[in-house]
């Protein structure tokens, strides 16, 4: 409950590190340098040029086949890719509030709460849907596009968890906003941890079937001391169907 008072009282946001996933396949893809690709041998041109401007054409030719050889070894690409993943922590969101195995996974056996948030806000314009694939993800750091790149290591997961619907905000550096009046939020969304962000971002709270009038009551009460205009509701099981509904309460 500590970090549900921080949320409404503070709009402290928890941003995991995806070491702390449930899901041991999480941003761990395969890795390859495909030398037969003629991206591949530009891209490892471009980076001659960028980092040796001075260098002669024989000192280019052998920095390339040293480049070759490097980067031709999965272990290194891969080392290069976790330096990345260490500075990242992820915000997890899904689509809809009645989801059954959400909640009994996520929401303490449908004890806990459901958060309702503005999407149209600048924070989630930031957010990338999880694609569920059936084959495992593979990243080709010279013929993949940046976004592509970080699609594959953080937004793709095994077909087996698509029931989540989710939805994800990577905070890592170079994030940029097409809105310039909220890019200094945006820079200070790095790696894992708490960020706080704008209280009004949040809606509507949704009690689970389960949650307790105590717990409710408190909930209600960190509301009404942090003065959030923010509406309730409570999910309800269905008679005679494997179904919740959500309905509002005052």
């Amino acid at each position: 409950m500590g970090r549900l008072e921080a949320l409404v009282k503070l709009g402290a946001h928890f941003f995991a590190h995806p070491s702390s996933f449930n899901d041991p396949f999480e941003c761990r893809p395969q890795f390859q340098y495909d030398f037969s690709k003629s991206r591949t041998l530009s891209h490892i041109d471009n980076r001659i040029r960028q980092f040796h401007p001075q260098a002669s054409p024989a000192k280019r030719l052998l920095v390339k086949a040293q480049a070759r050889r490097v980067f031709g070894q999965p272990r290194y690409v891969e080392n290069i890719v976790n330096k990345v993943v260490e500075n990242i922590g992820v915000l997890c969101c899904v689509e809809r509030p009645d989801n059954l195995l959400m909640w009994a996974h996520y929401a303490d056996a449908h004890k806990g709460v459901c958060l309702e948030f503005d999407t149209s806000e600048w924070l989630f314009r930031l957010a990338g849907k999880v694609s569920y694939s059936q084959t495992y993800p593979i990243v080709d750091t010279a013929n993949q596009s940046p976004s592509l790149l970080a699609d594959t290591m953080f937004l793709t997961k095994s077909a087996e968890w698509a029931y989540e619907q989710e939805w994800r905000i990577v905070s890592q550096p170079g994030l940029s906003s097409l809105d310039p009046t909220v890019q200094a939020l945006v820079d200070a969304l790095i790696g894992p941890g708490v960020h706080h962000m704008p209280l009004h971002l949040l809606r509507r709270i949704i009690f689970g079937v389960n949650a307790s009038p105590e717990n409710i009551a408190l909930v209600r009460r960190w509301v009404r001391e942090a003065n959030l205009s923010v509406s309730f509701a409570r999910c309800e099981i269905v008679p005679g169907e494997f179904r919740l509904i959500v309905v509002n309460q005052k």
